[in-house]
């Protein structure tokens, strides 16, 4: 049963104990988080007299996410200032560390990379005749390059990891 569900290349990954036992840490720490959403406004609902329950619910979700909020406007500034390089680090891109005496001192990323279109205006058809046949894109990292017109949200293309430039359609 257990073999159809999972795709055979996850087998050996999932062959390994401990990984298992952190892939069940993540399942309960998710569950717990979303139960959390429930459980808050639940708590404020109990404790509040009946004719402010709805202020008091309102002020416990706010309490609740409001550090996120603001730990995503602060962050997200400082995350800004993330060297480009990082930003062509995705999932499922092999990566060669280099180590010296057991100790990783760099990494060295493929020639290309591949990664999706996040954001990316359309092309306007009079944009080619002033010699602005690029426009640019947001990619699944938040590297923002450019590329040609014809590219979409959704897509997925070639970036040079060493130029950061447009490689291609893949």
């Amino acid at each position: 049963m257990l073999r159809r569900l999972v795709p055979s290349a996850y087998r050996p990954v999932l062959a390994n104990r401990v990984f298992r036992r952190l892939i069940l840490g993540f399942a309960v720490s998710y569950l717990g988080d979303g139960m959390s959403f429930v459980a808050v406004p639940w708590l404020a609902i109990e404790l509040a007299p009946q004719a402010t329950a709805g202020l008091w619910v309102g002020g416990a979700v706010a309490a609740y996410t409001l550090p996120g909020v603001v730990g995503a406007l602060v962050l997200g500034r400082r995350l800004r200032r993330v060297p480009a390089r990082r930003l062509l680090l995705a999932d499922n891109v092999v990566v060669q560390i280099q180590k010296f005496n057991g100790n990783p001192i760099g990494a060295q990323l493929p020639t290309i990379v591949e990664l999706k279109v996040t954001h990316s205006e359309p092309g306007v058809r009079g944009d080619t005749a002033s010699g602005g046949v690029t426009k640019v894109a947001v990619l699944e990292t938040g590297l923002e390059i450019r590329v040609p017109l014809f590219i979409k949200e959704g897509e997925k293309v070639k970036v040079h990891s060493e130029t950061r430039e447009f490689a291609g359609r893949v």
